[in-house]
């Protein structure tokens, strides 16, 4: 049994236009000590996966169906109280731009003991002790509890939530384009620090960007999402080179070639659907440049090939 476990998900928001889908049945695992990278382009329904996963949807936003298995538990089955109570202890969530998840007026070591407050029984010395351990597994220094969020760079900043999302001890991190706003350099040392922390911790880690290169080399597996479904998932190692789904071979064609002469990629053709309209069948078929007449008739469904799950015509059921 995965530590997470996401079957049949959906998220529709009403809207003067519609009803949007902005999650259409989605299944996702996650097991301790793995990274799950979920990628997509804007408006798939990466950001409202996460939020419906903490039960955190911003209204009108509903879960409408599924179920959200944590260690074999339904986290749909918990009060409101009793989900407050989860989140930041066994589940947290680390979002993008962590200057907006910082307290301006409160020092970075007094955040991260609100967490402890919140969540745990440590207190005094014992509080203390651990906001420095976490600290020193982020690599911030000691003095940096005593700062302010301005007071430091924006990798920094993005160190210090990851140490806060931490100090509870939680089975489960959420991560909504946790590098956001950082250079190359302090991007890829981000990740390789959640990578660690996830391998010397057994954490289990979501991750979500909009990024393929970044799924690809720091994911364990990759989930690619178009239109709030799930259009192919496999190992992340072969996100650029092998996916099977015209979807993601499309979206590895589209990103310019970094290695050898600078060459500029193929985008694709048109553009994302309208979600209260959605097109019938497969929903990237409009775009497709391997659509078949069945694509536009009826829903690929999701099949096992080669160790990827493939949503697409092209591999029948």
């Amino acid at each position: 049994m995965a530590l997470l476990e996401l079957r049949d998900l959906s998220v529709e928001y009403p809207t003067a236009a519609g009803t949007v889908r902005a999650v259409d049945r989605v299944s996702v695992d996650v097991d301790a000590g793995e990274i799950v990278g979920v990628v997509g382009e804007s408006g798939s329904g990466k950001t409202s996966l996460v939020l419906a996963t903490l039960r955190l949807l911003p209204p009108p936003g509903r879960l409408v169906s599924g179920t959200i298995g944590l260690d074999g538990q339904n986290l749909r089955d918990l009060t409101p109280l009793e989900m407050r109570r989860l989140r930041g202890r066994r589940v947290a969530y680390v979002p993008q731009a962590a200057m907006g998840s910082l307290n301006p007026v409160i020092t970075v070591g007094r955040q991260i003991g609100e967490s402890l407050m919140l969540h745990t029984e440590l207190e005094g010395s014992a509080a203390r002790a651990r906001i420095a351990e976490v600290l020193e597994m982020v690599d911030l220094e000691g003095p940096v509890s005593d700062r302010y969020p301005h007071e430091l760079s924006g990798g920094m900043r993005q160190r210090a939530v990851i140490a806060m999302a931490l100090a509870p001890r939680p089975q489960l991190l959420l991560a909504d384009e946790p590098t956001s706003g950082l250079d190359v350099l302090v991007r890829a040392q981000i990740l390789s620090l959640l990578r660690r922390l996830v391998a010397d911790l057994g954490l289990a880690l979501l991750m979500v960007s909009h990024d393929l290169r970044l799924v690809a080399r720091w994911s364990d597996r990759a989930v690619v999402m178009y239109a709030g479904r799930v259009m192919e998932e496999g190992p992340a190692s072969t996100l650029l080179s092998a996916s099977r789904h015209p979807y993601p071979v499309a979206l590895a064609r589209s990103l310019p070639n970094l290695r050898g002469p600078l060459t500029a990629g193929v985008p694709i053709a048109g553009e994302a659907p309208d979600l209260t309209q959605v097109p019938s069948g497969c929903p990237f078929h409009p775009r497709c440049p391997s659509a078949v007449a069945a694509c536009s008739e009826r829903e690929p469904l999701l099949v096992l090939r080669d160790g990827h799950r493939v949503a697409c015509h092209l591999f029948p059921a």
